[in-house]
C-alpha cells in the first residue's frame, strides 16, 4: 500500500503549538482581555474546522465575536467565511514558527508530541509513507526527524496550493497504475471529500481534530500488521 498521511492530529497533537503561535501572531498588536483558560477551551474545541494556517486567524476572531455574543455559532460563521482566510497571516505565523524552532527549539518540540498513531510509525523503514499536510515544510522536516518517522516524500502547504487540493496532488503525483493502492488519511473532512471525489481511498482519523461525517475510519491496526 502506498500511504499519504495528514500530520497534524493524525500523526502529532500541534493543537498547544497552534495555540500559542496563532494567538502571538493575533494579539502581537493588541491587547487580550479574555479570560484564558475558556478561551482556549474554545480555540481546541473548534481547531479542527483550520486547515491552512490562515484560517487561524478567522477561528481567533470568531471566538473573540463568541465572548462578545454568546449566541454566535463559530461553526457556522468559520464555513461561511473559509474563503476569507489570511495568507498574509499565514505568512507571519509560519515566519514566527520559524523563529521558535532557531530560537528554542527544545520548547518548540515539546509541543508537537506524538499521537497514539504517530507512536506505531517510530522507526518503520517497512512502511511506504507520504506525509501530506497543510503544514509549512520546515516545520514538518524538523518534528519528523526528531520522532524518527522514516517517509518516502512530504508534500506541505506549498506543495497542496500549487495543486489546487490534496486530492489533486495525490493524482498528479502518482501514476495510475498506483491509485488502486493508494491509501489517505485525515481527520479534516473537507479534504477527504475531494481525494473521495477523485477515486482515492479515502479514510478519516477519529483520533484527530475533526468531526466525521460519512467517512469510514482508518483501521490503525493495518498499519501494526504492515500490509
Amino acid at each position: 500500500m502506498i500511504y499519504f498521511i495528514d500530520l497534524d492530529g493524525v500523526i502529532i497533537d500541534s493543537a498547544k503549538e497552534c495555540y500559542l503561535v496563532s494567538k502571538f501572531v493575533y494579539y502581537k498588536n493588541k491587547k487580550f482581555n479574555y479570560d484564558e483558560d475558556k478561551y482556549s477551551k474554545l480555540f481546541y474545541k473548534y481547531r479542527g474546522l483550520v486547515g491552512p494556517a490562515g484560517g487561524f486567524e478567522l477561528l481567533h476572531s470568531l471566538i473573540e465575536k463568541k465572548f462578545k455574543d454568546n449566541r454566535t455559532n463559530i461553526k457556522e460563521n468559520f464555513k461561511f467565511s473559509k474563503n476569507k482566510e489570511n495568507s498574509s497571516f499565514e505568512k507571519i505565523f509560519f515566519n514566527y514558527r520559524q523563529e521558535l524552532i532557531n530560537h528554542d527549539y527544545d520548547n518548540w518540540i515539546k509541543l508537537n508530541t506524538l499521537t497514539h498513531f504517530g507512536k506505531t510509525i517510530v522507526n518503520r523503514n517497512d512502511l511506504n509513507i507520504n506525509i501530506i499536510t497543510t503544514k509549512n515544510k520546515e516545520a514538518t522536516y524538523s518534528i519528523l526527524k526528531h520522532h524518527d518517522i522514516f517517509v518516502n516524500r512530504i508534500f506541505s502547504n506549498e506543495d497542496i496550493k500549487e495543486h489546487s487540493s490534496k486530492g489533486m496532488l495525490i493524482i498528479n503525483e502518482t501514476s495510475t497504475d498506483e491509485l488502486s493502492k493508494i491509501v489517505f488519511i485525515d481527520d479534516l473532512v473537507d479534504h477527504l471529500e475531494i481525494a473521495r471525489d477523485l477515486g482515492i481511498k479515502s479514510f478519516f482519523a477519529d483520533w484527530g481534530y475533526g468531526e466525521n461525517t460519512n467517512f469510514e475510519i482508518f483501521n490503525k491496526n493495518l498499519l501494526i500488521k504492515n500490509i
